[in-house]
């Protein structure tokens, strides 16, 4: 497309501007013409959006790959014997905490006078 078309479509149809811009055109024209050529090989060689995506979701896929061996490893280390037992004891030591809490306000407000309101 000649670039006075090119300017046209542009929307500049003034006769001062057009001979403006081809004065311009023809002392910098092939550099414009290179920039715009490179700019389109630059997007010619870019990945697509699509392959972009791809990769993303590869990349948090592969990131995420080890998480349900470790959840498996948690779970038979919570559900082993060890672990039982120990909440066991857990369990047996805050019953005791709890009953020992129990005698002793039992006590104190045997001391007091215990007296209903």
């Amino acid at each position: 497309m000649p670039h006075t078309t090119a300017m046209r479509r542009l929307g500049i149809h003034g006769e001062a501007e057009t001979r403006r811009l081809q004065r311009k055109w023809k002392v910098q024209g092939e550099a414009y013409l290179g920039a715009a050529r490179e700019r389109r090989q630059e997007m010619a060689d870019a990945p697509s959006v699509f392959t972009q995506i791809v990769e993303a979701v590869t990349t948090v896929r592969d990131a995420w790959a080890p998480i349900p061996s470790v959840i498996a490893q948690l779970q038979s280390a919570f559900n082993g014997p060890d672990m039982r037992q120990k909440f066991e004891q857990l369990r047996a030591s805050q019953k005791v905490r709890l009953f020992k809490q129990y005698a002793s306000m039992l006590r104190v407000q045997r001391l007091n006078g215990f007296r209903r309101w």
